[in-house]
């Protein structure tokens, strides 16, 4: 069975569960989010099918979505075959690729090359990231004998850098309607795009606002740790954008509500007020995560994963005329998002962001998920937590582990790893 058949058995599985039961205190809207996305990956399927190009959701999904093409989360498709994860890292050294890369390039690109995944109809590779990444793409263009187009982003967040490089994506719309057959730009739809995401955008901003003023406790169907991210279900990303847009703002009202609920005292009888750095590897079951921080009557307020200037409201929103005295043009817009986006900036972007969430959010415990697969996360991680001991004055844990190799710390490694951080945690509140 190839990736997508798996992954909408599986979905499909998750949505009746949702419809059917969601514990107390859920977020009612998440019966929603597994719906949205289980008819996203029907559409891929058809899509396919008809021969419609396909390309990596790694690159800007308003664009390429405007272009006709379909944005494809490979690594989505990896995460819901845990099994399938083994069977390809025995395959990466056959195939040419590095065994020791990140699991989110090297697990989906065998995943393609062992005709499990489909394969994209063009390449888009983005110099000013993550490196492996970059040559990953690249390799994966000549391996493929499909189109790559390279665009070089700058580091600094500045009006010159996003005029140059909204020029490159001008270019990049160009050679992929001459290269990809079925390939057509519509400025309107990209407009269109833009605005949905921008409001969801500002619907997460409306939710960390929420979750970090008034912290309260959520199962684990509102997300894997209770974190309002919620980036995977991005309108240009889902089949039923409007449907998206829905969702996101039914899960605003459901937080509301939830934390109108929550008690005077509720704060001053927290033990712990946890901020997390990344995520837990995805072969852990999430809700023993949710019974461990239940057991330590401890509340995760906030969450950092290199999108935060846009999902908390610290950076203008997709539309905003202010920042430059004018508005962007759609391709501005897309330069803007890119050259926002953590994981594109230096690393002192992120301690800096770090610390500004962990004293917003109030945080007295702070867990850095090292993954060591990862090369800007696993060199940052020491970085991360020593600048957060010296600014915030709380306790820093850190967990190293591969994001997809249970062989590099098992599920019941890494939940006696998360009790003595949440041990150490507690013991510094007493």
């Amino acid at each position: 069975m190839n990736l997508i058949e798996q992954s909408i058995q599986q979905t499909a599985a998750m949505a009746e569960q949702n419809r059917q039961f969601l514990p107390p205190r859920s977020v009612r809207a998440e019966a929603e989010g597994a719906q949205l996305e289980l008819e996203t990956l029907l559409w891929i399927r058809d899509e396919i099918k008809a021969g419609t190009p396909l390309v990596s959701a790694f690159f800007r999904p308003t664009l390429t979505r405007a272009m006709g093409m379909i944005p494809v989360s490979y690594p989505w498709l990896v995460m819901n075959a845990v099994e399938k994860a083994a069977e390809y890292r025995k395959s990466v050294g056959r195939l040419g690729m590095p065994e020791y890369s990140c699991d989110h390039l090297i697990l989906p690109n065998t995943a393609i090359l062992c005709g499990d995944a489909p394969k994209p109809a063009l390449v888009i590779s983005t110099y000013g990231e993550c490196p492996a990444i970059t040559h990953g793409f690249k390799f994966m263009a000549a391996k493929m004998g499909v189109p790559e187009f390279s665009i070089d982003v700058p580091v600094d967040y500045k009006e010159e850098n996003i005029r140059y490089l909204a020029e490159q994506i001008e270019k990049l719309v160009q050679f992929a309607e001459s290269e990809v057959p079925g390939v057509k730009y519509d400025r309107d739809r990209h407009r269109k795009l833009l605005q949905q995401d921008g409001e969801y955008y500002r619907e997460s901003a409306r939710q960390w606002l929420t979750r970090s003023t008034r912290p309260f406790h959520l199962n684990y169907f509102d997300s894997a740790m209770g974190v309002p991210m919620g980036a995977a279900r991005l309108p240009s990303l889902m089949y039923n954008s409007a449907g998206a847009l829905e969702y996101v703002k039914h899960k605003t009202r459901d937080i509301e509500e939830l934390a109108a609920t929550v008690p005077a005292d509720f704060s001053d009888r927290q033990k712990l007020r946890i901020f997390i750095v990344l995520a837990a590897p995805v072969y852990v079951n999430p809700v023993r995560i949710m019974n461990l921080l239940n057991e330590y009557n401890a509340v995760v307020v906030g969450n950092y994963a290199g999108v935060n200037s846009f999902m908390c409201g610290a950076r203008a929103p997709i539309g905003d005329e202010q920042e430059f005295g004018r508005k962007l043009s759609p391709f501005e817009e897309e330069a803007r998002m890119m050259l926002g986006f953590g994981w594109r900036q230096r690393g002192q972007v992120w301690v800096d962001e770090i610390l500004s969430n962990v004293v917003f959010t109030k945080a007295n415990a702070v867990l850095v998920e090292q993954w060591t697969d990862c090369a800007c996360t696993n060199s940052l991680a020491k970085v991360v937590a020593d600048a957060v001991e010296k600014e915030c004055g709380v306790p820093v844990g850190v967990i190293s582990h591969k994001m997809q190799d249970p062989s590099s710390m098992s599920e019941e490694e890494y939940l006696a790893r998360f009790r003595e951080f949440l041990d150490i945690a507690a013991s510094s509140q007493e």
